[in-house]
C-alpha cells in the first residue's frame, strides 16, 4: 500500500495522538519513512501510561487499571504546584507479563466499536486563535497549554499544515481509528481503553465518509505491536454524561515539522469529546461519532532534538558526523551543524544530496535551527526542577461512526 500521508504536528497526539501515526512525503524520504510508516504509531505498546504494576492485568483493556493510576498519574496533581508528572511506561508484548491481546489471533477477532477521524485541526493559544486544549503545568489561573500550536501560527505553518493534514483525511490517505476496547455504554461507563489505529479504508474506491457511521475500515499491519495490540493507546478511558475523557498516556507518533518528518513522543496525551447519540451505535456497526473532539499532550524539548538526529543520521548526503542538533537541557543553549545546503545535488564538499530523492533531508538541514529552537517556548516543566522542559500541544477533532473489519493485507 502506498502511504503518502501528510500530518504536520499532531497531538496526540493520540494523538493522536494517535493519532497515532502518520507522517508525511514517504515517497520522497530516500526510502527512510517506508521502514518507519506505522511503526511510529506507538511506543510499542508503552503508550497508555499505566503503572508498571498493572503488567496487563486486565485482558481486554490493554493491561490498563484505573485504580492505581488515579489521581497520580493525571499529569495536574496538585501537590506537584506547577509540574506534570512524567507517566511510566506500562508493560508491552515482549514484557514478561504481556496484555492479554497480544496473543490473540486477528483472523476472527471480535474488535470493538470504532470512531474514525473525520477532521483534524491544530490549534492555537491567543486571543485571536481558537484555543485548546488543557492545563498542563497546573498553574493558578488553569490556563490553556498549547505553546506549539502559538509558534507555529507565528511562523506561518498552522494553517498549511492544518490543510496538508484535512486534505489527507478527505482524500482517504490518512485513516486514524480509535477503537473502544470494552466500551458498553455510550452515556456513562468507566475503565475502558481507547486504542489508536492506522487505518485503510475497506471500500474501493473511497468516496467520503458517512457522517451516519458504519465506514468500513482495516487495521495497518504496521500499527500492531503483537497479535491485536496496539502500538499506542490511552487508558483510563471513560464516559460521563455522554462526555468521553481518556488518558492521560504516552503516544509516539511522527509528524512533519517544516516539511521535515520527526518521531516524537507525546506525554500525558490526553482526549476528550462528546458522544454523538444520534450517529452512534454499539449493538451494530455503526460505531461511535464524536463531536467537539480535544487532544493533547506534551513534548520533551531534548525528545525533538532526539528525532532530529535519528532521522539526520539517516541522511549520509549530508556529508555530517555526530548529531546534526545539539541541545544543552542545563542552559537551554542549542546549536546545528553547518551545512552547505545550496551545494545538494552538485557534489559539494560538504552535501551531496539529490534535489528530489534527498528533497526531506535537504529541508531537515535547512530548517534545523528553526526546529531546534522549539526549546525557546518551553512551558512544562516535567521533572520538577523549577525549568520548563517541554512543551505543550493541542488538536481539535471529530469523528464518525465505523466498524473494523480486520487487518489489511500487506504487499
Amino acid at each position: 500500500m502506498k502511504k503518502a500521508w501528510k500530518i504536520g504536528i499532531i497531538t496526540a497526539f493520540a494523538a493522536s495522538m494517535a493519532l497515532a501515526a502518520c507522517g508525511g512525503n514517504t515517497s520522497s524520504n530516500n526510502g527512510n519513512n517506508g521502514s518507519n510508516n506505522g511503526s511510529n504509531n506507538g511506543n510499542n505498546g508503552s503508550n497508555n501510561g499505566n503503572n508498571g504494576s498493572n503488567n496487563g492485568s486486565t485482558g481486554s483493556n490493554n493491561g490498563s487499571s484505573t485504580g492505581s493510576n488515579n489521581g497520580s498519574n493525571n499529569g495536574n496533581n496538585g501537590s506537584n504546584n506547577m509540574t506534570t508528572m512524567t507517566v511510566p511506561a506500562p508493560p508491552g508484548c515482549d514484557d514478561a507479563n504481556p496484555p492479554a491481546r497480544c496473543s490473540e489471533d486477528p483472523d476472527g477477532f471480535e474488535w470493538g466499536s470504532a470512531s474514525v477521524i473525520s477532521k483534524l485541526a491544530v490549534e492555537g493559544e491567543s486571543s485571536s486563535d481558537p484555543v485548546c486544549c488543557f492545563d498542563f503545568n497546573n498553574d493558578p489561573d488553569h490556563e490553556i497549554d498549547n505553546a506549539l500550536g502559538g509558534i507555529l501560527a507565528d511562523l506561518g505553518q498552522k494553517q498549511s499544515i492544518n490543510d496538508g493534514i484535512q486534505g489527507s483525511i478527505d482524500d482517504g490517505n490518512l485513516v486514524l481509528v480509535l477503537e473502544h476496547d470494552g466500551l458498553a455504554d455510550l452515556m456513562n461507563q468507566t475503565d475502558y481503553t481507547i486504542n489508536f489505529w492506522l487505518g485503510v479504508h475497506d471500500v474501493d474506491p473511497f468516496d467520503m465518509l458517512d457522517p451516519a457511521g458504519a465506514n468500513p475500515v482495516l487495521i495497518d499491519p504496521a500499527s500492531i505491536d503483537m497479535g491485536t495490540q496496539p502500538q499506542a493507546y490511552v487508558p483510563m478511558a471513560a464516559v460521563t454524561d455522554g462526555t468521553l475523557t481518556g488518558g492521560p498516556g504516552v503516544v509516539t507518533l511522527q509528524v512533519s515539522i517544516l516539511d521535515s518528518p520527526l518521531d516524537l513522543k507525546i506525554s500525558q496525551a490526553r482526549l476528550e469529546a462528546d458522544v454523538d447519540p444520534a450517529n452512534s451505535d454499539l449493538s451494530d456497526d455503526t460505531g461511535v461519532a464524536l463531536t467537539t473532539g480535544k487532544l493533547g499532550g506534551v513534548v520533551k524539548v531534548e525528545d525533538v532534538y532526539n528525532a532530529i538526529n535519528k532521522f539526520a543520521a539517516t541522511c549520509t548526503c549530508l556529508g555530517i558526523t555526530g548529531d546534526l542538533a545539539s541541545y544543552d537541557p542545563s542552559t537551554g543553549a542549542s546549536t546545528c551543524q553547518s551545512v552547505d545546503t545550496d551545494t545538494c545535488g552538485d557534489d559539494g564538499a560538504s552535501c551531496t544530496c539529490d534535489p528530489m530523492a534527498d528533497s526531506t533531508c535537504i529541508q531537515l538541514a535547512k530548517s534545523c535551527n528553526l526546529i531546534s529552537a522549539i526549546g525557546l517556548v518551553a512551558d512544562v516543566d516535567t521533572d520538577g526542577d523549577g525549568d520548563p522542559d517541554a512543551v505543550s500541544i493541542g488538536a481539535s477533532f471529530e469523528a464518525v461512526g465505523a466498524t473494523i473489519d480486520g487487518v489489511a493485507a500487506t504487499n
